[in-house]
């Protein structure tokens, strides 16, 4: 007989002899399973009574109220709206969606636009229909067109209680000449701070612009020259240069002449002169930068006085080109589904009140799975070594029988 076979034998003996061990062992793993077990049953149990979950309908809808609660939780948070005012506000928001071209969720977006430029619950309230016609008019996404027109408000002085005069203004200005409500919006991010400190309006400032999109000068391009210009005639130099034309840019208080005058003046003292001379004279002016907005609109001040009359009758201007948008069978289609949307966004909400604590449990369970599965290391280890100890018993038992036969 061999030294290992009768160690083997030694050891099944003591084995078998003791197996409190053995026992103790088996008592862990079946004590560890236990707990493994429970947790995979309370996990299946959970994941059962949220199957329904998964079907395609619930969980869109689901989703889709998350979208639309997610952005009026921002709302909340910007505006630091509470209670009824706050419920008020959502309730708008849900009703705009149903019967708009807009869905609840994009109603949202435009209402943190306004709440980031420092609007109250009930301005928003008040001004987002503005908003949402000087989106649909001018074919501007709602969030950009919030912060056109509030940021503008604020610009040049205004009240959100003109937000419909300056959807209008803004509306006439874009549809009217060579550029998009985004063209606009930079421009008077440029020019708007230079002209509200020279005392030009937005709707002097917005003629302006429209004339010189119409000559291909748009955007940050258009407004950077603007501003120059109003920069230039206050200059003191520009000012003592223009006085020998005859032309008095202040008045006895040391303001800014009417722009539009000045304007006038200076586009008739050039008539008098050569091309060369011309050019030179509105940099002179005006700068090289600056001649592209001053210098420009010196030449068509007729033109910006047409343009300007239009704003002035301009009064509803977004309500109807919004109208004129959404009379076709898209802006059809897109109420349908805007009222559809409300409907889904209302079953989402019934259903999150009944999935979000099952969710949350959810949620806890599986991270208790994973601490579970964090034990399953010294489980694994313990059923390897339980496995070991019955190989050496069965090898033992096997050696110890052909050992007894040997005796025989």
């Amino acid at each position: 007989m061999s030294v290992s076979s009768v160690i083997l034998g030694n050891a099944a003996v003591r084995l078998i002899l003791n197996d409190a061990q053995l026992t103790q062992g088996l008592s862990r793993v079946k004590e560890k399973f236990s707990d493994f077990k429970l947790g995979l049953d309370r996990f299946a149990q959970a994941t059962t009574s949220i199957g329904v979950f998964a079907v395609p309908g619930v969980s869109m809808a689901v989703k889709e109220f998350a979208g639309f609660d997610d952005a009026m939780r921002t709302v909340q948070a910007v505006t630091g709206s509470t209670g009824e005012a706050f419920q008020n506000l959502s309730e708008h928001a849900l009703k705009l969606g149903r019967e708009t071209a807009f869905s609840s969720a994009q109603v949202a977006q435009g209402m943190v636009a306004l709440g980031r430029m420092g609007f109250s619950d009930k301005q928003i309230s008040a001004s987002i229909a503005d908003v949402m016609n000087l989106s649909l008019a001018t074919g501007t996404d709602l969030a950009r067109a919030a912060e056109i027109a509030a940021n503008n408000m604020a610009v040049f002085g205004m009240e959100a209680s003109q937000m419909g005069d300056i959807a209008d203004i803004m509306t006439v200005t874009a549809n009217s000449s060579a550029q998009t409500l985004h063209d606009l919006g930079e421009a008077l991010k440029m020019a708007g701070p230079h002209a509200k400190r020279a005392g030009v309006d937005l709707k002097e400032t917005s003629a302006a612009l429209g004339i010189l999109a119409n000559m291909g000068i748009r955007g940050s391009l258009a407004g950077t020259a603007l501003g120059k210009s109003f920069k230039r005639l206050a200059d003191t130099d520009v000012q003592k240069y223009l006085k020998d034309f005859g032309i008095e840019t202040v008045d006895a208080n040391g303001n800014l002449k009417n722009m539009g005058r000045l304007l006038a003046q200076i586009g008739q003292a050039a008539a008098t002169m050569g091309s060369a001379e011309q050019i030179n004279f509105m940099e002179e002016i005006f700068d090289a930068r600056g001649s592209l907005g001053g210098g420009v609109l010196s030449f068509n001040v007729a033109g910006m006085n047409e343009f300007l009359q239009k704003l002035e009758n301009s009064t509803g201007a977004a309500a109807v080109a919004a109208g004129t948008m959404e009379e076709g069978i898209g802006g059809t289609l897109r109420e349908v589904s805007s009222a559809a949307e409300g409907v889904r966004i209302e079953f989402g909400r019934i259903a999150a009140d009944t999935f979000t604590p099952l969710l949350l449990f959810t949620n806890e369970l599986l991270l208790s799975l994973r601490e579970l599965m964090g034990r399953g290391e010294s489980l694994v280890s313990l059923f390897l070594q339980m496995g070991a100890g019955m190989i050496a018993m069965g090898a033992g038992v096997k050696a110890w029988n052909v050992g007894g036969g040997l005796l025989k």
